[in-house]
């Protein structure tokens, strides 16, 4: 009987096995069958709403599904009341909605979607039946090998990935792909990568993933050639991700991350389980501008919307916000603005001027199609056109790109002004540096190449603007130089009424007249700090009376007001107790200027050099009595009148320049510096010589800015440009040579180029020791940076015996507790350190900790530095008491500082 019911017994276990799997095949046909096979094809498949073929800037969406998902339906759902045309034919009759190509094809604002490409990946990430044998990180590479194809023809613009659950890992696995084959590809997509929204991604694991193991070896063990081993990589905590997610937060810091996660649970296995597949602590990114968003749907549901629900406008919205920020942020970024002038702060508007200029701007020429939109403002010298230009130009910065300001009064400014545009836009040009000027003006090199360029725009292009500034004699070849483009607009000023004969045919005019006298009176007083609305009628009729003298022309008004304000200030010692109150008469100053305007009055009609003059000297006063903002007053009053009146690279204009930006300078006003001085270098090395003491200053000034905006190799530059030619000069000892060797030095020293710094700095003490003395203030300098690259070349005993030579010169020149003389004890302290000294080193550290707290501050972190290494001093001695009551000083100091940072016990072990 047992016999008989064993064959039995294997007999139905043979055929519930055979069942099961028969029922298996049908919930989980296989891949290979044509009626199951993906029609999607695995690789970036471009959204049919949107022009995939766009090649300027703009974002690339780029959606990339989960693991085991169906890339024919991932990104769908069935509809419940959906009109006839989103019905799929083969889905039966059930109708199903694509939320990125049937929602956000229409959401997105135009100004957005003009900008968007957008992109599904799919990938082969079956894992259920006939999986094939894949890793993430092969995935991955094969991720960012399809991107990067895509991108090398659109290597300007910019990426957001979207990746729901797994697809978020690889994601992370083609970004760190990215950054170990930058070197090898054309383009590198990992800084084009500029956000990524991460749907329901499992950072840190899935702790549902081992009922989905467990079911891969159960459809294993059936034969369905399932795959566990691509689930059992996404188990929560694995080292794995824990080390993919370290290296991706390394190299990801420019990314703007976006999280968002599932807040209801997900029903799995035919009902039979439910729970949060991916917890809000799996998918948290250890970063501080991560943002984590919950979403009250299932983790199946965090990418499949039917409706424009609350959760789709949420990720919706944010993808808009997301975009708008990186066009924004490209386009300012990319943005060429030429325009090397600014509104003058006294500059008066004239309101139905600009609302004209406005209008006109906007009318398209309907007898040409040379370009869009162009107006030619003419009106008598002075009458304020450049002005009127310059504010329109500031008002519409973000509007147009590039813009460009052409100085058009003679064909030497206009090849300057198109060498400058050409070298914004970052064209190369070919020069003929043997007869540069004799070309004629249609067949300069920046000329053509900046026409061609502009030519060339279309409308995937940003709408640019050329201002074409006082035109004088319009049969000098200006017609040359009028640029031509479907993207592009004109404003021409002239004093030539038929200017606008030069332009396109239907371009619009605008006339420029004298102002009206109360705008006139307004400019007036407004040098005088007065309101014309709030001064007394006698005021106003004096103001009136020298407005209707110079026949209420701005610019001679404006360099009237200026001579004004000077005339009262020389009148009043600077000192003096009075000068605050200088202009608390202007009825006196008005009245005297009236006096003898006589005789002055023909020069402010044609932009007075000795009205400029005046003011400048006063500036100069101003500027030696550290008086920084009056100062700045007037020379930004003088600069532009000086590039009229004797040209832009006219020595005093250029000693202008350079005397604003040592006074900058002097401020700490670094890039306002830098502004003036860039101009003013490439003007004197064009026409003075590299060789010349007064290039070489500006260019020392020049790299001075750099270096102070930790610009270390913009600096470094110009630098080494410097020193042979001041060598030769100058002199090799003269004190502006050994400047530049000082300052080259710092910069190798900021790049930790210790050997290169090492040996600038030997010949600089030399020289300074022999011509300053060892007490002078520059040669402790020196000794003590060439000291530091002595330590940081564990050269021990020779920073030992400089720092040895400059404390005690230090404490006599500069004062025993001066933060200098702090910092050369404390290096001393730290060469014994290295040198096992612990005693010597414990002398100089009780002499510098309780100055510095006095000095810098308890939290300053030269002085945590020095009580830290007192700490190693007495530990290092056994003197575990007096360690550990200062240590636990500096750990309180030092929490205080980082708030609690992690890495605050960093010198735990150092006890």
């Amino acid at each position: 009987m047992e016999i008989t019911s064993r064959p039995r017994l294997l007999w139905t276990a043979g055929l519930g096995l055979l069942v099961a799997r028969l029922i298996l095949q049908i919930f989980m046909p296989s891949r290979l069958d044509s009626d199951y096979a993906r029609k999607s094809k695995f690789e970036l498949v471009a959204v049919d709403c949107f022009n995939s073929n766009l090649r300027a800037t703009g974002v690339d969406i780029i959606l990339v599904h989960g693991l085991g998902s169906d890339p024919d339906t991932t990104w769908q759902k069935l509809a419940k009341n959906v009109s006839p045309n989103h019905t799929d034919p083969a889905s039966q009759g059930k109708q199903y909605i694509n939320w990125v190509s049937d929602f956000l094809c229409e959401d997105l604002p135009p100004d957005v979607r003009r900008h968007a490409r957008v992109f599904f990946y799919n990938y082969d990430s079956y894992w259920k039946n006939d999986a094939i044998e894949e890793r993430r990180s092969r995935l991955g590479h094969e991720l960012f090998e399809e991107v990067t194809s895509m991108e090398v023809k659109t290597p300007e613009r910019s990426i957001i990935f979207v990746g729901h659950s797994y697809g978020g890992l690889v994601i992370k696995e083609a970004l760190l792909k990215a950054q170990h084959l930058h070197s090898r590809r054309l383009v590198n997509i990992l800084p084009q990568t500029k956000a990524i929204i991460f749907l329901g991604t499992p950072h840190v694991g899935s702790a549902s993933t081992s009922l989905s193991v467990k079911a891969a070896q159960v459809f294993h063990a059936f034969g369905l050639a399932a795959l566990p081993s691509i689930v059992e990589a996404i188990t929560y905590a694995s080292v794995e991700l824990q080390d993919l997610h370290r290296q991706f937060e390394a190299i990801s810091g420019h990314v703007r991350i976006v999280n968002f996660h599932e807040k209801r649970e997900t029903l799995g296995f035919w009902g039979l389980w439910s729970d949060i597949a991916v917890k809000e602590q799996s998918v948290t990114l250890d970063r501080p501008n991560a943002e984590i968003i919950g979403l009250y749907t299932d983790h199946s549901g965090l990418n499949k919307f039917a409706e424009r629900d609350s959760n789709y406008k949420i990720i919706r919205n944010k993808l808009i916000e997301l975009m708008d920020a990186i066009i924004a942020s490209a386009r300012i970024a990319a943005s060429v603005y030429s325009v090397p002038q600014e509104t003058d702060k006294f500059y008066i508007e004239r309101r139905n001027l600009s609302d004209r200029l406005e209008e006109k701007l906007n009318k398209p020429l309907n007898r040409s199609d040379q370009v869009a939109h162009a107006v030619a403002i003419s009106g008598l010298e002075g009458a304020g056109k450049t002005q009127l230009a310059l504010r329109y130009v500031e008002r519409h910065k973000l509007h147009y790109d590039p813009i460009l300001w052409i100085d058009a009064r003679s064909q030497e400014t206009i090849r300057s002004s198109f060498q400058r545009c050409a070298r914004d836009l970052k064209l190369l040009t070919e020069t003929n540096s043997a007869m540069p000027n004799l070309a004629a003006l249609r067949d300069d090199p920046a000329v053509l190449v900046v026409l061609s360029w502009l030519q060339s725009r279309n409308q995937l292009h940003d709408e640019w603007l050329v201002i074409l500034d006082n035109a004088g004699d319009l049969s000098s070849g200006i017609r040359d130089v009028i640029p031509s483009g479907v993207r592009g607009s004109i404003i021409l000023t002239s004093r030539d009424i038929e200017c606008a004969e030069v332009l396109p045919p239907g371009s619009q005019r605008l006339q420029v007249g004298i102002m009206e006298p109360s705008d006139a009176i307004s400019l007036l007083l407004r040098h005088l700090n007065l309101n014309a609305t709030e001064v007394s009628e006698d005021i106003h009729d004096l103001a009136l009376s020298i407005c209707e003298n110079l026949q209420h022309l701005a610019l001679a008004v404006h360099l009237a007001g200026a001579r004004i304000r000077s005339s009262c200030a020389e009148d009043v010692n600077p000192e003096s107790d009075n000068y605050s109150n200088t202009y608390l008469d202007p009825r006196r100053c008005l009245e005297r200027y009236l006096q003898h305007q006589a005789k002055h009055r023909n020069e402010l009609l044609q932009d007075s050099t000795a009205t400029l003059t005046s003011m400048l000297r006063l500036a100069s006063t101003h500027m030696h009595q550290g008086q920084w903002k009056e100062a700045e007053d007037l020379f930004v009053q003088v600069i532009e009148p000086f590039k009229r009146v004797l040209g832009a690279d006219h020595p005093g204009t250029l000693n202008v320049r350079n005397t604003l930006a040592s006074m900058y300078m002097h401020q700490g006003r670094w890039k306002e510096a830098e502004e003036h001085l860039v101009p003013a270098v490439d003007a004197r090395k064009r026409l003075l010589g590299l060789e010349h003491p007064d290039t070489l200053t500006s260019m020392h000034n020049l790299a001075s800015t750099y270096m102070h905006q930790a610009r270390w190799k913009e600096a470094e530059a110009i630098f080494v440009q410097v020193i042979e030619p001041s060598k030769r000069v100058l002199g090799a000892d003269h004190p502006d040579t050994l400047n530049s060797m000082n300052t080259l030095a710092s910069t190798y020293m900021h790049q930790g180029r210790w050997k290169e710094a090492e040996e600038h700095l030997i010949p600089v003490v030399d020289a300074r020791k022999r011509l300053l003395g060892l007490e002078h203030l520059n040669t402790l300098t020196s000794m003590h940076n060439l000291a530091s690259t002595y330590m940081h070349q564990a050269r021990w005993k020779e920073a030992e015996a400089i720092f040895v030579q400059v404390i005690e010169p230090s404490k006599r020149v500069l004062g025993a507790e001066h933060p200098d003389t702090l910092a050369s004890m404390s290096n001393l302290a730290s060469t014994y350190m290295r040198q096992h000294r612990w005693k010597e080193a414990e002398e100089l550290l009780v002499q510098v900790v309780e100055p510095s707290k006095r000095v810098l501050g308890t939290e300053h972190p030269d002085t945590l530095n020095s009580m830290n290494n007192l700490v190693l001093t007495f530990s290092y001695q056994g003197r575990w008491k007096e360690a550990e009551v200062l240590f636990l000083q500096l750990k309180e100091a030092r929490k205080r500082v980082l708030d609690l940072n992690p890495d605050t016990p960093a010198s735990v072990g150092n006890i």
